[in-house]
Order: structure tokens, then C-alpha cells, then sequence
């Protein structure tokens, strides 16, 4: 079984991949992590990327800037548009061969842009992370270091969280009480083991 979490920027889906992870037993992979891979001298996004035009974006030692490709990034949406076509593909590629390779066990994939890549199908059971937006501009404030305007863009430039929600299985809301947070966990956990078991 699948299972993808997603969800907007600083809404927690990291901390509700990893918890989810460890009451389920299950494998738990990050498609930004797979990216950073994929983006690393010699991986196969490397090499199509600066085939495709992404050699200006390569610093003094060969690697790619992710600085200055995520600050163009923001700015340029065919370069958006053409890094994803690229990664996309690969990231879910992963993610399936994964599950192919442990058939019992299930797998948790932290998938960002999980309904925009149009690959949700390839998930048995999507799950959206969802946070107040006060609260989400105070983690990503303390944790990228930013202003709350950048933060606000990046929000304004995403899929609406309702819309992820809605589309979605289930709803984890992830707000200011850890606590609560870890209950709605705990109710889904036994829901999702009843059917992998089933």
C-alpha cells in the first residue's frame, strides 16, 4: 500500500510522515529528499536538466546552485514548468519501484506537489496536512529564516489548502497542540492498519 501525504508549505507533513511512519512500521520516503538526489552530479535529473538548458545554474565545481535555481524558480515559470516535467516522472518512479521491492510493506511518500503532478491515482490512500495560516507563517518565519511576506507569496503561489483537503482521504489538522495532533494520528493509524491487513 501507498499512502501519500501532502499538504502546503510549513503545514507539518514532515512530522505527520515520520510519526504516521513509526505507528504503521512503515517506509517512509520525502520526493524533496528523491529530488536532491535526482539533482546531485551524475543522477539522472542532473543529467537532463543541464542537457536541457540547466548548465547556466552550475557553480565553479560542477554541482547545480539550488539557491539561485529555487530564487529563479519562483520568478520563472517555464523553468518551474521544465525542472518538474523533468522530476516528476523520476520521483514517482521511485516511489513505485519502492513499493514493488517491499510488497509488505506499506510505504509513506511526503509528496509536496502530490495533486499538482496529476499522480495522485498512483496512491491508495492520500492524506492532507493541514495548519492554520498564522501558524504556518510562524514555523517557516523561525525555520527558513524569512519574512513573513516571502512566506505569504509562496502560500498565495500554491494550491489552496481546502483544495488539497478536499480532495483527499483524510485530514490531519496540524495546528498549535502537538497532542491533539498525535490523537487524530492515533484514530488514523488503526483505521489505515485495518486496511493494509485487509
Amino acid at each position: 500500500m501507498i499512502i501519500g501525504v501532502t499538504g502546503g508549505i510549513g503545514s507539518g507533513k514532515s512530522t505527520v510522515a515520520s510519526r504516521l511512519g513509526k505507528l504503521l512500521s512503515a517506509l517512509v520516503l520525502n520526493a524533496d529528499d528523491i529530488c536532491r538526489e535526482l539533482l546531485e552530479p551524475g543522477g539522472e535529473g542532473y543529467t537532463r536538466f543541464v542537457r536541457s538548458g540547466g548548465e547556466r545554474f552550475l557553480d565553479g565545481g560542477g554541482a547545480i546552485d539550488r539557491r539561485r535555481l529555487r530564487e529563479e524558480m519562483f520568478r520563472n515559470a517555464a523553468l518551474k514548468e521544465l525542472l518538474e516535467s523533468i522530476l516528476h516522472p523520476l520521483v514517482f518512479k521511485k516511489i513505485t519501484e519502492t513499493a514493488e521491492q517491499n510488497p509488505q510493506t506499506a510505504i509513506i511518500a511526503e509528496v509536496p506537489l502530490l495533486f499538482e503532478s496529476g499522480r495522485y491515482q498512483l496512491f491508495d490512500i492520500v492524506i492532507s496536512v493541514f495548519s492554520p495560516r498564522e501558524r504556518v507563517l510562524e514555523r517557516v518565519v523561525e525555520r527558513d529564516k524569512v519574512c513573513p511576506e516571502a512566506v505569504l507569496e509562496i502560500i498565495a503561489a500554491q494550491m489552496p489548502p481546502e483544495e488539497k483537503n478536499r480532495r483527499a482521504d483524510y485530514v490531519i489538522e496540524n495546528g498549535f497542540d502537538l497532542q491533539e495532533t498525535e490523537k487524530q494520528l492515533a484514530a488514523l493509524a488503526a483505521k489505515l492498519r485495518q486496511r493494509i491487513s485487509g
